[in-house]
């Protein structure tokens, strides 16, 4: 396992080139997210399907966002009560993604963003070609370098991993590399958002111990001068939510009033501060 991190660092090494790329994708869904129409439509399998749906999940109580904007699709879950242990099986099948494509009723308002190892999942493919079909947005982002003859997206980034660091197994760093993509571009957007302002999250909801010494942190980086009793009273008042907390002490007004100009700016601190 000695190359394992070597060939994960020469990869990171590549990704600054494709920055500008990474930064018009998470323009494209700052837009979809300020547009009513629409959806943003997650598809991958394997383990990245899984810390795509942990990402999203944390946004009910780190960001202000509808969760309902965004369909998170893994091959073959749907199917799970007919086939129980071989639904898996169904992600290499050649018709079943553009089947669901057309029963997610996916159209030209929608945004098909799709993470793919080596770009030759049959069902993430044909979900791609029907949407692309259907006017949609589509994306597909790689982490191989396959050669390929998909000419049915809109984007398409093939992040080519330095070597593998053990042949025949598409997990381990390819899937980190796509797992710190899309961080990145969900990071942006929210910063896009002014949800993410000077490199911190103002948008949490505090109902952990550690949520509350997080966000102790980045209150404390607004309010310098205040203890830790003063800015814990702080966060009781504004009913456990950051936001609400920054804007009653930054801009010195009540609870009733912070909601008022949080709503009206739908939580940006870049207009808000």
């Amino acid at each position: 396992m000695k190359d394992y991190f070597k060939t994960l660092i020469e990869t990171f090494k590549t990704l600054e080139y494709y920055k500008k790329d990474f930064d018009l994708i998470a323009d494209l869904l700052t837009k979809k997210i300020h547009d009513r129409k629409g959806r943003i439509i997650l598809i991958s399998s394997g383990p990245m399907i899984n810390m795509i749906q942990y990402m999203v999940n944390s946004f009910d109580y780190l960001f202000k966002i509808d969760n309902k904007k965004f369909l998170i699709i893994e091959p073959g879950k749907k199917y799970i009560n007919f086939y129980e242990k071989n639904w898996k099986k169904i992600e290499n099948d050649k018709s079943i993604g553009a089947f669901d494509a057309k029963e997610f009723l996916v159209n030209k308002n929608d945004l098909v963003l799709a993470f793919s190892v080596t770009g030759k999942t049959n069902y993430i493919n044909n979900f791609l070609k029907q949407a692309h079909q259907c006017n949609a947005k589509t994306i597909m982002i790689k982490s191989s370098s396959f050669i390929d003859n998909i000419n049915f997206v809109d984007i398409k980034i093939n992040i080519e991993l330095a070597k593998k660091s053990i042949e025949g197994l598409y997990i381990g760093n390819h899937t980190t590399i796509l797992k710190m993509v899309f961080e990145y571009i969900i990071f942006k957007m929210f910063e896009n958002l002014g949800q993410i302002f000077e490199e911190k999250i103002l948008t949490t909801k505090i109902w952990t111990k550690k949520m509350m010494i997080n966000s102790l942190e980045v209150l404390r980086s607004f309010n310098p001068n205040m203890s830790d009793k003063e800015l814990e009273n702080l966060i009781v008042k504004a009913e456990n939510e950051l936001s609400i907390a920054i804007v009653m002490s930054k801009l010195n007004v009540n609870i009733d009033k912070a909601k008022i100009i949080l709503q009206k700016n739908k939580y940006n601190f870049k207009n808000i501060l």
